[in-house]
C-alpha cells in the first residue's frame, strides 16, 4: 500500500476518561523521544468539560512540559492527509 499513514507508537490505557495533571506528565516524560505517539485520551468521558483529562490537558504546566520535551500536539490530518503520507 502506498501513503497509509500511522503512527509510530500508540499509547493507550484503560482509565481513559479519568487522567489527571499528574499522570499526564509521566506520561509525557516516558514517551519516545523519538517518532509519531499517539495518546489516547477521552476529556468529557467522565464528568462532562471538568473532568479529569480535561483539567490535565488545559493546565498551563502540563503545556509547558510539552515544550521543555520538545513534544507537540498535532492531528492526524497535519501529519499524514496534509503531508501526503507518512509525516516522519
Amino acid at each position: 500500500m502506498e501513503n497509509v499513514g500511522c503512527n509510530d507508537y500508540l499509547f493507550w490505557m484503560s482509565h481513559t476518561g479519568q487522567i489527571t495533571v499528574d499522570a499526564l506528565a509521566g506520561i509525557l516524560d516516558n514517551l519516545p523521544k523519538q517518532g509519531l505517539t499517539e495518546v489516547h485520551l477521552h476529556p468529557g468521558l467522565v464528568g462532562g468539560t471538568q473532568d479529569e483529562e480535561h483539567i490535565a490537558l488545559t493546565d498551563a504546566g502540563i503545556g509547558e512540559l510539552f515544550h521543555d520535551l520538545g513534544l507537540y500536539p498535532t492531528s492526524f490530518a497535519a501529519e499524514f492527509h496534509e503531508a501526503g503520507g507518512r509525516a516522519s
